[in-house]
């Protein structure tokens, strides 16, 4: 479920979320790790065949999704 919900950001695809929730099984330990660094947390991960990183924007965006309490 949590692969799911990744996917509805844009720019995400199946192999970033699946290398995501590969380090952060769970949206609680996600929340967890980022409290306990910044909105870069995910920036370096890597996916694919091509070992690419997953970069700042998306960790970002994933960060104020997660992170922020008013939406609006």
């Amino acid at each position: 479920m949590f692969v799911r919900q990744l996917l509805q950001l844009k720019g995400m695809s199946i192999d970033k979320a699946l290398a995501i929730v590969e380090h952060y099984s769970t949206p609680r330990l996600l929340i967890e790790a980022f409290r306990e660094s910044d909105e870069t947390l995910l920036a370096n991960i890597e996916f694919g065949d091509k070992k690419r990183l997953i970069g700042p924007i998306i960790s970002k965006t994933i960060y104020q999704l997660y992170m922020k309490k008013d939406l609006n």
